[in-house]
């Protein structure tokens, strides 16, 4: 994406075009930079408090146009920016408080970029958030998570669902001979409720795959089977952390490679709220000559929060690397590559140390009974396993978060 008018070489050619982050980024930190001149020359400004006061604008007014001013790093979050009005009324009383014509000229050309900038490109306030919201450190967050709510909602309204929390817990254990690692796994939907009583739902949809794309030749087993009455048999629900009664639940195999679990409709709204905890056991994947492995997190369910736990053996932790890619395009973007459909997030890894060390994450109320429960299950030691975690609020959906590990 370009923006054009940004040569000012008179020449018979076209005017030489600039890429639209590094235009951008001028124009929001000229803007920066004047409107800081501008607060300058009025004197006695310390803070956002001081610049209402001293030139009588309203609180809301005064706390932008300091944060335009004298906010983090080069350039000024979109979101607060004033508006064509307010930034004329900031100006004007500027002028009756004495600064110099020329100064609130430069003040008045940036804003104007500004907004050049913005019709050009982005036609109006909001997408301009969304376009340019990375290019400032103060801003990128509050814009993040803003969206994010938006789109949990949105999803919520039209799919019928919601859920508290997305919990998901894998523990790699070591490799047998001619095997590659085998994969313990826990998945938590926790607070899951209806908006609409005839909504059935998927609540995990899993696909083992390897480089060249799904396998059939992997063992996947309950880590609970004889836990289950018969109608929920090799349904790999993990009674004693589920909501009672049990949701009542059906799973799918697809072409032998893709298990399907699915909540049948029920009651709406926090009468009908549910929690489902399964658990599966995936082994006897042939080896394969490749120097890296993956465990993945798909995320369909509109969520408020999600947690990913990966326990590795401690010698398998050292290179560990996260990445979040949206299905919206293919269901595997895994197989394509690290950076196809690649979702920046504003949430890092979190590398916990020794297992039985971790600390826990109030978000997820069983997480440590749910850490232990998997460990005593399989039968290892916490302490030999290192933890990672990526936790993430109102997450994008649908999307796969992988956490890649090296192998050798």
């Amino acid at each position: 994406m370009y923006i054009g008018i940004v040569s000012q070489v008179e020449s018979k050619h076209s005017p030489i075009e600039v890429p639209f982050d590094s235009a951008a980024s001028d124009v929001l930190s000229d803007l920066r930079r004047t409107c800081a001149a501008v607060l300058t020359q009025c004197g006695g400004i310390s803070k956002a408090v001081d610049l209402s006061t001293r030139l009588g604008l309203d609180r809301s007014l005064g706390w932008k146009v300091w944060h335009v001013a004298q906010g983090p790093g080069p350039c000024p979050s979109v979101a607060h920016i004033p508006g064509r009005q307010g930034f004329a009324q900031f100006i004007r009383a500027a002028r009756e408080a004495g600064v110099a014509p020329g100064t609130l000229d430069d003040a008045s050309r940036a804003f104007d970029q500004f907004r050049d900038l913005t019709r050009e490109h982005a036609g109006d306030r909001a997408t301009a958030e969304s376009m340019l919201g990375h290019l400032s450190d103060d801003g990128r967050k509050r814009l993040e998570i803003a969206m994010r709510r938006d789109g949990f909602r949105a999803q919520a309204h039209f799919l019928g669902v919601q859920a508290q929390a997305k919990y998901q817990l894998d523990l790699v254990l070591p490799a047998k001979p001619g095997f590659m690692p085998e994969l313990a796994r826990v998945r938590a939907l926790l607070g899951f409720r209806r908006h609409r009583s005839d909504v059935s739902w998927l609540i995990a949809r899993s696909t083992l795959v390897h480089d060249e794309g799904p396998s059939g030749s992997i063992r996947r087993e309950p880590l609970e089977p004889q836990l289950l009455p018969g109608e929920l048999a090799g349904i790999p629900l993990l009674p004693q952390f589920c909501s009672k009664p049990l949701p009542s639940i059906r799973r799918r195999i697809i072409a032998g490679v893709t298990a399907e679990d699915e909540l049948l409709p029920g009651s709406v709204g926090h009468h009908g709220a549910v929690d489902i905890v399964t658990g599966e056991l995936a082994s006897q994947m042939p080896a394969r000559d490749v120097l890296t492995d993956a465990t993945l997190m798909h995320l369909t369910t509109p969520c408020e929060r999600c947690c990913y736990d990966v326990a590795l053996p401690r010698e398998l932790a050292s290179a560990v690397s996260v990445r979040v890619q949206s299905t919206v395009q293919v269901e595997h973007p895994y197989l394509r590559s690290e950076s196809f459909a690649t979702i920046p997030v504003i949430e890092s890894l979190e590398r916990l140390g020794r297992a039985d060390r971790a600390p826990t994450t109030a978000e997820v109320p069983p997480q440590a009974a749910l850490l232990h429960y998997l460990f005593a299950r399989m039968r290892v030691e916490a302490k030999d396993f290192e933890l990672v975690r990526l936790r993430m609020r109102f997450p994008p959906t649908p999307s796969v978060i992988g956490m890649t590990y090296r192998l050798k």
